[in-house]
């Protein structure tokens, strides 16, 4: 299996990093509209203070709970397609 990524500028996710752990290491942005029906990916923020944001071109983005990745080092997001809606959970802490 393939192991996750450090990202530290703006990033759009493929298929190839689906389902895996992606380390957030800065302020950026984050497209997901490349990832496939029905795929996950998870993120992991390394730093404190700054947001993370995301889009999802084309696909509705659904959002409960935190709608702010702006959380401390450690906060986590998941995301996961299915069909034409992106689903973001964020969990800041």
């Amino acid at each position: 299996p393939r192991a996750g990524a450090a990202i530290g500028s703006n990033w759009t996710a493929v298929v190839e990093h689906q389902n895996n752990t992606i380390f957030v290491e800065n302020s950026l942005n984050i497209e997901l509209n490349q990832l496939q029906n029905m795929g996950s990916i998870s993120f992991i923020k390394t730093f404190d203070n700054g947001a993370v944001t995301f889009t999802c071109a084309g696909k509705t983005i659904i959002m409960k709970g935190d709608t702010q990745f702006n959380g401390s080092k450690g906060s986590t997001a998941v995301v996961s397609i299915h069909n034409n809606d992106c689903y973001i959970r964020i969990s800041n802490v």
